[in-house]
């Protein structure tokens, strides 16, 4: 099975992404990674896979992912509707144990609720929930769940503040 999924990421990484028309990137996700991708969602060309994401991603409606995302999960992951994201943004769903000499893998699945915008060169780490309507500042690297209509950025990101548009959102 591992051999099976590793021949899918690279016929994705080396050829599929690099082909123009997002229909047909959209559709060889599905069909490659087992991928459920919503409707109106684009995929630009440089997205990349890495880990073991056969059957994992989860994609809403009305979404934008741009050149450069990296999704690197073996867990779960699950991005809402009209979720809008920047060039280069990452979504680890592992890490390593620290503290054990084997250095363990540890997976946890990533979920990004409906809204969210996830601004250029962000980390989205294991186990994390991006509530609806949140923004993740430029280079954040997210280590904890963001609460809905949050404004978070920084390294580990931190809460900056409310966001004043819920009522637009909600709609």
């Amino acid at each position: 099975m591992r051999k099976f999924v590793q021949v899918r990421q690279y016929l994705w990484n080396e050829w599929v992404t690099r082909l123009p028309g997002n229909g047909l990137r959209c559709a060889l996700m599905r069909w490659l990674m087992h991928a459920s991708i919503g409707r109106n969602t684009r995929l630009w060309r440089g997205v990349k896979l890495d880990g073991n994401c056969y059957g994992v991603i989860t994609i809403g409606d009305d979404c934008e992912i741009p050149r450069g995302v990296q999704f690197n999960m073996k867990d779960k992951l699950t991005i809402g509707n009209r979720v809008w994201m920047g060039h280069d943004v990452s979504f680890y769903g592992a890490d390593h144990d620290p503290d054990d000499p084997e250095r363990p893998a540890r997976y946890a699945p990533i979920l990004v609720r409906d809204g969210a915008w996830i601004a250029s060169k962000a980390s989205i780490l294991k186990g994390v929930t991006v509530g609806q309507g949140a923004v993740v500042a430029y280079g954040a690297v997210v280590t904890k769940d963001v609460p809905a209509y949050a404004i978070v950025g920084g390294v580990p990101a931190r809460f900056i503040r409310w966001r004043q548009v819920e009522k637009s959102l909600e709609g």
